[in-house]
């Protein structure tokens, strides 16, 4: 296990946080960025940097549920033909209260069945095989605020998709 910290050119001090965690457990990798260059270049950089095989992806502001990278981890050990797991999601606000649940469709087939009408993925809940997403080509900057979900279209040339069935995360929105 290890954590990435891409701190994507922040002003408030998120840097000088991230860096006192960092030394007390050497699992925690800081890298800063200077400016912004946005979620997936923070991402592939991150990606790049990363030892392990499987790259769990969460914003700084989002929540995953103890038992999300377990089972994440546990479902692609049962199914090595798929590349990229996500989960579903409960949308919160500011102050962690539920505005909606998020189900996503189960099953490779109904992902893609689905993929040109919405998002059948949560990012932020999606656990991906690192040789998949280099594979893939990794993010498109052309696509700035839906390079993700672009990614998704080149991932489904290399891999399977799956999502498992339990609300695992909470994404927040502002």
């Amino acid at each position: 296990f290890e954590l990435i910290i891409v701190d994507d050119g922040s002003t408030d001090g998120t840097r000088a946080i991230a860096e006192r965690y960092a030394c007390r457990d050497d699992r925690i990798h800081v890298l800063w960025l200077e400016r912004n260059g946005g979620g997936g270049r923070a991402r592939d950089i991150a990606i790049l940097h990363a030892r392990g095989p499987l790259i769990a992806v969460m914003d700084a502001d989002d929540l995953s549920l103890p038992t999300r990278l377990e089972k994440q981890v546990c479902f692609l050990q049962a199914h090595p033909d798929v590349g990229v797991v996500g989960t579903h999601a409960m949308y919160v606000d500011e102050h962690s209260s539920t505005i909606w649940e998020r189900r996503y469709w189960l099953e490779d087939a109904a992902i893609r069945k689905h993929i040109f009408l919405a998002c059948p993925l949560c990012i932020g809940s999606c656990m991906m095989r690192k040789d998949a997403v280099i594979r893939a080509g990794m993010h498109n900057a052309a696509y700035q605020h839906a390079e993700d979900y672009e990614l998704f279209f080149r991932l489904g040339r290399v891999t399977r998709f799956a999502n498992i069935g339990e609300i695992l995360y909470q994404y927040r929105v502002h």
